[in-house]
């Protein structure tokens, strides 16, 4: 039976919509596929050492919880290793929100592991979908925490980049890889350089991940070090045992007089100083950096029984300070 002159442009009307609906399904399968193309060209440059680039895709600068300091070709071209992509996928299920943004999974290897992390894509408006663009919204980075193991040192270098190091650490970001991390020399400490992966992963994108990995430079004492602070204690020994109007009995290690008990100290370190200890100041919890020095002292005094007057060697003790311009001072324990 031919269709009415009514019902043809009602089955005209339906063939259209279910086309439509066709195409908006297709077309909204193929997007998803637009959205890990997107976040996969943004990873690679990652891969490839390209810093402008990708900084170009997502400027790190938008977001105030990115230090994008060392987002830098100068640091990514240091590092001894990049990473490689393995997957760019939008999850299956994932759906499109209301702002056109969607997650994209991205997985790659470093250093022999695998990882995995989240970036975000977003699309611009369209009409039923065609002439879309997608775009990367969150950057691929590595939040990573640095910090000596005390006060006064630095700075320290990843790249061609200085970085503040101190006890009190400093937060910055990086494009995933393994860096050379160069600790500054000082005065009288010296810096162990280290070589890290630094790599995410994590379930969110940045800046709502969180993630820090936590680096700690260990700075030993040098030879200088033990020559300069010998020296000052020595020397302020001396001063003591000659009752030098430059220093006070409450600057040596004993009044240079006899004291209620009656003992003296009456001469030089037996064999110099013994010992210096460098306490971590990290573990301690101390931030004036002291040094303890150790060494043994001849001191008289009269035996309280028999009344006679004895010599002994007693241990002797003192603290070494080193200010932030790396000056040295000198404290004196009693014995």
């Amino acid at each position: 039976m031919e269709p009415t002159r009514r019902q043809r442009p009602i089955a005209l009307i339906v063939g259209a919509l279910l086309l439509v609906v066709g195409l908006v399904w297709h077309i909204e399968d193929d997007d998803l596929d637009g959205a890990a193309d997107a976040v996969r060209a943004y990873v690679e440059h990652i891969a490839n050492g390209d810093a402008a680039a990708a900084n170009a895709t997502v400027d790190p600068r938008r977001f105030e919880e990115i230090d994008s300091a060392l987002l830098t070709d100068g640091v990514l071209d240091a590092a001894r290793e990049r990473i490689e992509v393995t997957e760019v996928a939008v999850p299956p299920n994932e759906d499109i929100l209301n702002d056109g943004s969607v997650r994209v999974d991205v997985r790659y290897r470093l250093a022999g592991r695998a990882h995995s992390a989240v970036v975000v894509a977003q699309r611009d408006n369209g009409f039923l979908g065609l002439g879309r663009q997608w775009r990367v919204t969150t950057p691929l980075a590595v939040g990573m925490s640095v910090a000596a193991n005390r006060s006064g040192v630095g700075p320290a270098r990843i790249g061609s980049v200085e970085i503040p190091i101190d006890i009190t650490p400093s937060s910055f970001h990086v494009y995933p890889g393994t860096y050379p991390i160069t600790a500054g020399p000082t005065r009288y400490f010296t810096g162990e350089d280290l070589t890290l992966p630094l790599a995410v992963d994590a379930d969110l994108p940045l800046p709502d991940d969180g993630f820090l990995q936590t680096v700690v430079l260990e700075y030993l004492p040098n030879r200088r070090l033990q020559a300069d602070a010998g020296k000052i204690a020595l020397d302020r020994l001396d001063a003591c045992l000659a009752n030098s109007p430059d220093v006070t009995d409450d600057e040596c290690p004993y009044p240079t007089k006899s004291d209620a008990t009656g003992v003296r100290l009456i001469g030089k370190p037996v064999a110099g100083i013994e010992d210096f200890q460098f306490p971590d100041q990290r573990e301690s919890g101390d931030v004036t950096n002291p040094i303890r020095v150790v060494a043994r002292f001849p001191v008289s005094y009269t035996d309280g029984y028999a009344g006679v007057p004895q010599t002994q060697t007693r241990h002797f003790y003192g603290m070494i300070h080193i200010s932030t311009d790396q000056t040295l001072r000198v404290d004196f324990d009693p014995l």
